[in-house]
């Protein structure tokens, strides 16, 4: 892929999580929302996935490029990120297996995967400890 692609790649990410982060921002209500029903998570799923694919099919249009081609080209990315930070000691390599099973979702993920309640992996440990440390002093 040329540079420009790429460039074109990050720039719509970037572009995607200061939308998604100023939509979050907007709300000051300062009232807990309400859990939703299962039939509306149910419709808010199948929403959430239409638009995704529907980002994904438009982003391969613009990069010239086929929506499996792209698809390939964010699991290679993917890899090559995580076989990095294994080699930079920033996570162990079955955190990277468990990592790699994960689809690649442009922040359009739900309840602990990208975009969801905690980002990836769920919500951090009710005990405080980062995930990934380790507790024992060196």
């Amino acid at each position: 892929m040329s540079r420009r692609l790429v460039g074109i790649f990050v720039l719509s990410l970037l572009l995607i999580g200061i939308f998604g982060f100023s939509v979050i921002a907007a709300d000051t209500s300062g009232t807990p929302p309400t859990p939703p029903s299962s039939e509306d998570r149910s419709q808010m799923e199948a929403k959430m996935k239409a638009e995704k694919e529907a980002f994904i099919s438009t982003l391969a249009g613009n990069l010239g490029v086929t929506v499996d081609e792209l698809n390939a080209a964010l699991k290679e990315t993917q890899e090559q990120i995580l076989a990095e930070k294994v080699a930079n000691g920033e996570i162990t390599q079955e955190q990277a297996d468990k990592m790699a099973e994960r689809d690649v979702s442009f922040g359009f993920g739900g309840p602990g995967g990208p975009g969801g309640h905690g980002g990836p992996g769920g919500p951090p440990p009710r005990d405080g400890s980062v995930p990934g440390s380790s507790s024992q002093s060196q």
